[in-house]
C-alpha cells in the first residue's frame, strides 16, 4: 500500500509540473471558444431587423383616430415581429409590389374611421405580392384574424346605434360612437394582450442560458482533455511492463491516471468558479454534482488515450469526439432541433448526461438518471481500457 501511495504522489508530481502551461492552453481554449460564440452570435442577429419582411402601408384616412390606430398596428408584438411596415403613397406602393421590395401593400382607405363610427364596413385594403417569401403565408393569416375581429367589434357599434334610437337620444350618438370606436381600435390592435402567452422551449425545465452555459462547460473539459496527451502517453512500454507487474499492478495504474486527471480537471473547475464570481456567474454552486461528470469524463479520456496508437491520433480522436458530442449533445443546438435519427444517438450520449447534471446543479436540483448514468459509463471505460491494454499484451 506504501509504496501505491508513493507511486500516485510521482504521478502528482510529474502532472502538475505540467500544469502551468496545461493551465495557460486552457485560458486561450476559452479565449478562441469565447471569441467564436461573440462572432457568431454577431453574425446571426446583427442584422435581425432587416431579415423582417417589409410592408408597404398606405394611408388615405385623414382622420383624427387613425394615427392611433396605425401606431397601434405597428407596435402590435404579433406583426411587428414577421414584418415592418413603410409608410408610402399610392404610386410608390405599387412600385415597391412590381420590384417584389415588399410582400404586400396595406392600404387604409379615405372614410374609414368615419365607415366605422356609422357602421359602414370599408375594408382594409391587402394585396400581396408574387414574391414567395416565408412570412407571406403569416401575413396573410394576420390579416385575415384582423379582418373577423374587426367584423365582430360591429355588433357593438351596432347594438349602440339601435340602444341610442330606441331611447330618443340619437343627438349623442356620435360621442359615444367615438368613445367606443376608440376603445375597439385599442383592443383590435393590440390583440395580444387577449392571449395568455405561454413558454415554449427546447431545453427543457432549464433556461437557454443555463443549457448552454453547461453545454459549454462540458465542450470546455472535452477540448481541454487534449492537454493530457504527453501525461498520459509518456509512460513507456519496458515502464508499464513493470509497474503491472509490481504492486501497483494494471487496475492501480489506470486508476492513478483517472485520479490525476480528475483531480487536474477539478482544479480547473474551481479556477473557472473562481472567475466566474467577478463575473455574477456562481459555477462554484456545481462542486458536489460536477464530480460525477468529470470523473466520467476522464475515464473516457484515458480510454480514448489508451486505444491511439500515438499523440496525434489521440488528439485527433479527442477533437473529433469533442466535435461530434458538441452537435450531437446539443452545445451548439439543442437536440430537440436534429432530426430524429441524431436525436436519439444524442440522448445516448455521455456528454448528454453530463449537460443534464451540470444544468440540474445550477437550478440547484439533482439528476439522478443522469447521475447514475454517469458512474456506470465510468465503470465500463475503466474496464475497457484495462481489458484493452491486457489484450494488447496478449
Amino acid at each position: 500500500m506504501d509504496f501505491i501511495l508513493r507511486y500516485i504522489k510521482l504521478e502528482f508530481k510529474r502532472a502538475y509540473k505540467a500544469f502551468p502551461k496545461m493551465l495557460l492552453s486552457s485560458i486561450t481554449l476559452i479565449l478562441i471558444i469565447g471569441s467564436l460564440a461573440y462572432c457568431g452570435e454577431k453574425l446571426l442577429y446583427a442584422n435581425e431587423e432587416h431579415d423582417k419582411a417589409k410592408v408597404a402601408l398606405v394611408i388615405e384616412d385623414d382622420s383624427s383616430l387613425i394615427s392611433m390606430a396605425t401606431t397601434l398596428l405597428e407596435s402590435s408584438n404579433s406583426i411587428s415581429t414577421v414584418a415592418n411596415f413603410v409608410k408610402v403613397s399610392p404610386s410608390v406602393a405599387e412600385k415597391l409590389m412590381k420590384e417584389k421590395s415588399v410582400i404586400a401593400t396595406l392600404t387604409i382607405p379615405d372614410g374609414f374611421i368615419k365607415g366605422l363610427m356609422e357602421g359602414n364596413n370599408l375594408p382594409i385594403n391587402v394585396e400581396f405580392s408574387q414574391t414567395m417569401h416565408a412570412f407571406t403565408g403569416i401575413f396573410s393569416e394576420l390579416s385575415l384574424t384582423a379582418t373577423q375581429t374587426m367584423a365582430s367589434t360591429q355588433a357593438g357599434i351596432y347594438s349602440q346605434h339601435d340602444m341610442y334610437h330606441a331611447h330618443n337620444i340619437s343627438d349623442k350618438l356620435d360621442n359615444a360612437n367615438k368613445e367606443l370606436n376608440t376603445k375597439y381600435l385599442n383592443f383590435v390592435f393590440t390583440r395580444d394582450s387577449i392571449f395568455k402567452t405561454k413558454t415554449v422551449t427546447s431545453t427543457g425545465n432549464v433556461s437557454m442560458g443555463i443549457y448552454y452555459l453547461s453545454g459549454a462547460i462540458v465542450l470546455f473539459f472535452m477540448m481541454f482533455s487534449m492537454s493530457f496527451n504527453s501525461f498520459i502517453m509518456n509512460d513507456s512500454k519496458t515502464l508499464k511492463q513493470k509497474l503491472y507487474t509490481s504492486k501497483v499492478g494494471t487496475y492501480g495504474y489506470y486508476a492513478s491516471k483517472i485520479l490525476i486527471v480528475f483531480s487536474m480537471y477539478y482544479c480547473t473547475f474551481i479556477l473557472l468558479g473562481i472567475i466566474g464570481l467577478f463575473i455574477n456567474i456562481n459555477l462554484l454552486k456545481l462542486f458536489i454534482c460536477i464530480i460525477p461528470t468529470l470523473l466520467c469524463l476522464a475515464t473516457i479520456v484515458v480510454l480514448f488515450f489508451e486505444i491511439s496508437p500515438n499523440r496525434l491520433t489521440a488528439i485527433i480522436l479527442v477533437f473529433i469526439l469533442s466535435c461530434s458530442s458538441a452537435i450531437l449533445s446539443g452545445c451548439v443546438i439543442p437536440t430537440s432541433y436534429l432530426p430524429d435519427t441524431l436525436e436519439k444517438i444524442g440522448s445516448v450520449l455521455p456528454t448528454t448526461a453530463m449537460i443534464t447534471t451540470i444544468a440540474s446543479g445550477m437550478n440547484s436540483g439533482v439528476n439522478f438518471n443522469s447521475l447514475v448514468y454517469l458512474l456506470i459509463t465510468a465503470i465500463i471505460c475503466y474496464l475497457l481500457t484495462i481489458l484493452y491494454e491486457k489484450k494488447a499484451r496478449c
